[in-house]
C-alpha cells in the first residue's frame, strides 16, 4: 500500500516485518544516611532487528517505509540526590542523567546523546502538599526519528 504525504514524499507498508526482541540491563546503586538520599543508575537496552524507519529516493520521491534493521541500542545513566532538610516536611530533589542512542540501518547509521536535569521541592504540611518541578526535554531516538 502507498500512501502520498506531500508531492515529494510516499509513504509506503511493508507486509515482510518479523518479531524482534527487547534486551535491557540496568545497575542501580542507592545509599542513604540520615536526611540524605543518593542514587545512581545505568542500564543498556538492546534491540536486535528492530524495526525502524527507512527512506530511500525512488524516481522522484522520497519513499518512507519500515524494515528489520540491524539494531537499535541505548546506553543511560543517571544520578539523584535527595536531602531532607525537615523531616517529613520539606524534600529537595535533584537528578542528572544522560541517553546515548544508536541506531544501525541497513543503509545508515545514527547516533544521539541527550543530557537531562529534573529538581523537585516538595513540602507537606497536615493533610496538604505542594511540590514544584522542573524538567529540561529528554529526547526518545529511535532509527531516524527524535
Amino acid at each position: 500500500m502507498r500512501q502520498t504525504i506531500d508531492s515529494l514524499q510516499v509513504q509506503r507498508g511493508n507486509p515482510g516485518l518479523k518479531p524482534y526482541k527487547k534486551c535491557r540491563v540496568a545497575l542501580t546503586y542507592e545509599y542513604k544516611k540520615g536526611l540524605f538520599y543518593g542514587n545512581l543508575t545505568g542500564g543498556y537496552d538492546y534491540q536486535p532487528k528492530a524495526i525502524m524507519e527507512e527512506k530511500f529516493w525512488e524516481g522522484d520521491k522520497i519513499v518512507q517505509t519500515w524494515n528489520n534493521q540491524k539494531n537499535w541500542q541505548r546506553i543511560d545513566g543517571r544520578a539523584t540526590v535527595r536531602v531532607v532538610p525537615i523531616k517529613d516536611i520539606v524534600q529537595f530533589s535533584a537528578t542528572g542523567g544522560v541517553n546515548h542512542y544508536m541506531g544501525n540501518g541497513h543503509h545508515y547509521s545514527h547516533t544521539y546523546t541527550n543530557w537531562y536535569t529534573e529538581m523537585d521541592v516538595t513540602a507537606t504540611c497536615k493533610n496538604f502538599m505542594v511540590a514544584l518541578g522542573l524538567q529540561t526535554n529528554w529526547n526518545w531516538f529511535f532509527c531516524e526519528t527524535v
